[in-house]
């Protein structure tokens, strides 16, 4: 029986992506009953800063192993763990981007392939997003952290989408949406999605 703790931390692919990554991760030396108290685990010694980058890698961790799992249940294709590798070193690559080129902070609440660990965010809360797509059929992933708290809750859910770019601006829609419902009037929300968020940034 698939569990979400065998799909992301105990598997030996996640396992193998975890000790990947540029953290280097040792899964198994992370006890958790849940992703929750395994997350806590994993960034609790931790500083802020640096909570919020491993949350970041986690969550690209996440989004890729989430992307393999349907390319195979869905599509009947396996992804090699290089192609994941791949994938997921692009995304914190982008992640770093703006800091290598030297580029301007926009004014703006939307993330921009922006490293998290060197920006002074608004308020405690922000919201991650992912998706992946195929087949027109999208998944899609929001992480909410809450700074001050020092908690993240994750929701995940199945659409139609006729695009990629279509599938990413549900995931950015679906974080305005938890937003409203926990009551949050301005929000931080971080996307790899350049042409989406570059769109975002036109409309503000």
């Amino acid at each position: 029986m698939e569990t979400c703790m065998h799909l992301f931390k105990d598997c030996s692919l996640a396992r193998a992506l975890w000790f990947s990554n540029p953290f280097s991760f040792k899964v198994e030396e992370f006890p958790g009953i849940d992703l929750m108290s395994f997350l806590e685990n994993l960034i609790g010694s931790l500083p802020v800063k640096l909570k919020i980058q491993t949350l970041i890698s986690a969550a690209c961790i996440f989004s890729k192993i989430w992307y393999a799992r349907n390319q195979l249940r869905v599509v009947g294709k396996m992804v090699s763990l290089q192609c994941l590798l791949m994938r997921i070193q692009k995304m914190l690559q982008e992640q770093l981007s703006w800091q290598d080129t030297g580029s301007n902070q926009r004014d703006t609440n939307v993330g921009n392939g922006v490293p998290v660990g060197s920006l002074e965010l608004p308020g405690d809360t922000l919201f991650l997003t992912d998706a992946s797509w195929e087949n027109n059929i999208a998944g899609l992933a929001v992480v909410f952290v809450d700074r001050g708290r020092e908690t993240w809750e994750v929701r995940l859910s199945k659409k139609e989408a006729y695009s990629a770019m279509e599938a990413e601006t549900q995931a950015i829609f679906n974080a305005l949406i938890w937003a409203k419902e926990i009551g949050l009037d301005n929000v931080t929300i971080l996307s790899d999605a350049q042409v989406v968020v570059n769109a975002f940034n036109t409309l503000m």
